[in-house]
């Protein structure tokens, strides 16, 4: 889900992502941690300010 729309990550909470992808916001953030990210806020800001790179 997150490859298909980074939006969803770039401008949603862990309960949207977890509502779009079908799965418990405890896996959304067992995914984030997972990834090294301490928190999901971090995770999307990284998702934005690629999105701010890319469209400019």
């Amino acid at each position: 889900m997150v490859i298909a729309d980074p939006r969803l990550v770039a401008f949603g909470t862990v309960n949207s992502v977890a509502r779009a992808s079908s799965v418990s916001p405890t896996t959304v953030n067992k995914a984030v941690h997972a990834l090294g990210f301490a928190s999901f806020r971090d995770l999307r800001f990284v998702f934005r300010e690629h999105m701010r790179q890319t469209w400019q």
